[in-house]
């Protein structure tokens, strides 16, 4: 019996640990009508704040905060705001596709959108979502936006996928397991967008802590086409690439932006020495 209490208790998948949070709950209820499939290893389900009809892989922790609704419910207005039919628009770091598929939907036929992810688990189902949402309208990149076209190597982690970085993995809600390491190519996003032949208004960046490196290879579009950028910065991260918020404001300070807090709307300086939010950066001729 003794030996029987000592096992550790069986690993509850996301499912399960939404169950439970939402037993008795109305919400419960609204969920299960919403899913159309639910097999071993994932979900299928519509996220309304999203627009879209999106696989959810049981093994990641961000499946749970999606089940729960509020997920990046800030980001959902603001993009859902800027973005107009017939925009182009960047999504690095695109991850499942969440913010790919909204925007695509709204840009429609006459507009494009460039999702950029380097993890092989989640740009698979980045190009599932895209197709299970019958979007011809999504550029998919696989690969690491960068500063130099150069080979990368990505480390992820089984159920953190959205945690990857350049580096080894430094976010403090990272789960627990090895790291694995995946070589990818990096690209500048100037070059990608010279490629595509893109005019973006809107680039929406989440890369942990890599951000620095994204938008040193993006001058030429900054400066050209004037895009609004939301991006989330974190000095945590930032600082295992030599950069910090300070200097990422002081760039787009060279390009003639201003960049504010998109909690608080309250400008930032390059005199910013610690910062973990997200950022709206907008050209000084349009705010």
């Amino acid at each position: 019996m003794l030996d029987v209490l000592r096992q550790p208790a069986p690993k509850m998948s996301v499912w399960d640990k939404v169950r439970r949070r939402l037993q008795g709950m109305r919400r419960r209820r609204e969920i299960e009508s919403s899913i159309s499939k639910l097999s071993a290893t994932a979900v299928v389900t519509r996220l309304e704040g999203f627009g879209g009809l999106f696989e959810l892989p049981l093994s990641n922790n961000m499946t749970h905060r999606l089940l729960m609704g509020g997920y990046e419910s800030k980001q959902q207005l603001l993009l859902s705001a800027a973005v107009d039919s017939g925009d182009h628009v960047i999504d690095v770091g695109a991850n499942l596709g969440l913010f790919s598929v909204m925007c695509a939907a709204i840009v429609g036929k006459d507009g494009k959108v460039l999702a950029a992810e380097p993890v092989p688990q989640m740009l698979n189902i980045l190009r599932s979502n895209i197709a299970r949402n019958k979007l011809e309208n999504v550029i998919v990149f696989a690969g690491a936006v960068t500063n130099t076209r150069q080979t990368c190597e990505i480390h992820t982690v089984e159920g953190g996928e959205e945690y990857s970085s350049l580096q080894s993995i430094a976010h403090p809600d990272r789960p627990e397991g090895k790291e694995v390491k995946i070589a990818v190519p990096g690209i500048p996003l100037d070059e990608l967008v010279e490629q595509h032949g893109l005019r973006p208004a809107i680039i929406k960046v989440d890369t942990e802590g890599a951000e620095g490196l994204v938008f040193s290879g993006a001058k030429q579009t900054l400066t050209r086409d004037r895009p609004i950028v939301l991006s989330e910065l974190d000095d945590r991260l930032l600082k295992g690439f030599d950069w910090s918020s300070g200097k990422v404001v002081e760039l787009f300070q060279s390009c003639k932006y201003r960049v504010l807090d998109q909690a608080t709307q309250k400008v930032l300086s390059p005199a910013c020495n610690y910062f973990v939010g997200d950022i709206l950066a907008i050209p000084e001729e349009a705010a």
